[in-house]
């Protein structure tokens, strides 16, 4: 119901913290991890991204965000960076050509689907349990 409390875990982590980053002086994989997730409700903005903003039990969580922006800074495809301190530019729309091929193969995906699905479904009968 509260998006905020879902974030309170590693507000707590964040709290105990001696070193930057969750893990250690340089960002681990539970950093990339969570910072993956910020940027996911980052590139679409729905509720989920509201109390990342603005839930005032959420400092730490916010700072964090903060030392992940100086770290990657530079990176283009930061879709945080329009929402968080230290504001990066939010990354560009995809060209022309990126959503053709795109949108190419989708059409492709469906048109093989009649071939691939039952090519599927027998292989994986086959398949030793």
């Amino acid at each position: 119901d509260n998006y905020g409390d879902q974030y309170l875990y590693w507000e707590n982590e964040l709290q105990e913290l001696t070193t930057p980053f969750l893990d250690g002086e340089a960002p681990g994989s539970r950093d990339l991890l969570l910072f993956g997730i910020v940027q996911c409700h980052s590139s679409i903005p729905r509720p989920p991204l509201v109390p990342l903003q603005d839930d005032g039990r959420l400092s730490g969580v916010r700072q964090w965000i903060g030392r992940m922006h100086e770290r990657f800074k530079g990176y283009p495809h930061l879709y945080s960076g329009a929402y968080f301190e230290p504001q990066q530019s939010a990354p560009h729309p995809a060209g022309f050509p990126q959503r053709l091929a795109f949108y190419f193969g989708l059409l492709a995906m469906f048109t093989a689907l009649p071939l691939t699905l039952p090519l599927v479904l027998h292989l994986m009968r086959k398949a030793p349990r």
